[in-house]
């Protein structure tokens, strides 16, 4: 069984966070001190564009309409469409080798795309395993192919 223990500091400068694992962290990161970064993609500098309707949301969004409205005039705007982050997406391999992108977070910048009926998004991909998605699905974890 996996124990995800997270403890977040906020101040008006910097988010500091730190992440332990009972078992070995896979593909794991924390935030730097000053740096507002991504727990799972820190590491990882290697943007992809992909097929938005490749990826698996498992769990519904709570939204903030304002911040989606936001998002979506700034990914329309051509000279600030960068500033958008890409999204942190679980690759994980199927048994059988099958590939299947769990994507968690990221809900406003996903919500934003799909309204403006993009085909693509920008992702991290953070390669993963079957058993690391148990901490987020559980019991509903899939037998991945």
């Amino acid at each position: 069984m996996w124990k995800i223990v997270c403890s977040v500091l906020f101040s008006r400068t910097n988010l500091r966070a730190s992440i332990t694992r009972a078992t070995p962290a896979v593909n794991m990161a924390t935030y730097n001190e000053g740096d507002i970064v991504s727990i799972h993609s820190d590491h990882i500098s290697e943007v992809h564009t992909m097929p938005i309707k490749h990826l698996i949301r498992p769990f519904p969004s709570e939204l903030s309409e304002e911040k989606v409205l936001s998002l979506m005039e700034t990914i329309q705007d051509e000279k600030l469409r960068h500033n958008v982050p890409p999204i942190d997406v679980m690759w994980v391999k199927g048994r059988n080798g099958g590939d299947y992108y769990y994507s968690f977070g990221g809900c406003h910048r996903y919500e934003a795309h799909m309204r403006l009926k993009k085909d693509f998004i920008d992702v991290k991909l953070v390669k993963s395993t079957v058993e690391s998605l148990r901490p987020y699905l559980g019991a509903a974890t899939p037998d991945l192919r």
